[in-house]
Formats: structure tokens, sequence, C-alpha cells
């Protein structure tokens, strides 16, 4: 059986300046740069994929394969929204390669780094892949 214990109202609120006290300190250290800290949820990298000539939308028929470099090792791939999942709130260098139909792939390095001295701090890393058509193999045979 496990025995209960009530706390006091002073015990309690003792306890909860206690906790505030300690976490300070960290809420001060994310506020002092005007970026957002680690663990909330933000996207390390957005990817944009256009055509080199007429810059025309690619993200809803690109591929991505995202697969980090250094670190933990993880990788990544569908369209560009899912692949760049493994970013969220990791700050790391990452190898991005795009890729669409009729087109020729591309690939990068992309470091989201770390900065602040409290809490884990990253800013959004934006890249754009502008991607040249591919020119259809056309064969000189026989002629």
């Amino acid at each position: 059986m496990i025995a209960q214990r009530s706390i006091a109202p002073s015990e309690a609120l003792r306890r909860l300046f206690a906790l505030l006290a300690l976490s300070l300190p960290l809420y001060a250290a994310c506020k002092e740069n005007p970026v957002v800290c680690a663990g909330v949820g933000i996207q390390g990298i957005r990817l944009n994929v256009v055509d080199s000539i007429s810059n025309t939308d690619l993200n809803p028929i690109a591929r991505a394969t995202v697969r980090t470099i250094v670190g933990r090792i993880d990788s990544t791939y569908g369209t560009v929204n899912e692949a760049v999942a493994i970013t969220f709130d990791v700050p790391a260098s990452y190898s991005v390669s795009v890729s669409a139909p009729g087109y020729v792939a591309q690939s990068r390095e992309i470091t989201v780094p770390r900065i602040g001295n409290g809490c884990i701090q990253i800013t959004t890393q934006q890249a754009t892949f502008k991607l040249v058509r591919a020119i259809p193999f056309m064969s000189t045979v026989g002629r």
C-alpha cells in the first residue's frame, strides 16, 4: 500500500517558489536572443523547390531525403515537408537531396547552428533548390 502524505499550503508554496527560482535562469537565457528555444517544435530547415527558369513551385511534386552528417544517425525521405521532420529542434549538419520528376536532382549540406548560452536555440534555415529540367537522352545511332 502506498502511503499518502498531505502537504501544508505553506510547504506547497515554498516548493512552487523554489521551482520558479530554478527555472527563471533558463527562461531568461531563452529571452536574451530573438530566436526560439528548441523543444517547442521549431523547424530547423525549410525547403523551397522551384523550376530554375520559370520559378514554378515544385514543392507539390518534389521529394527530399534529409540525413544527419554529424551526431545522431538519422534520415528521412518523403515530400519536402515530411523529409525535414528530423530537423525540428535539432541543431546539426544535414545532407539534403531534392528531386522532382523530369528534373536533375540536387544535393547540398545545410547546417542548423546552435546559438545562445542558455537553452538550445535554433533559427530556421531557408534553402531554395532551383532544379534544372532533365534533357531526354537522344540517340544518334543509325543516323
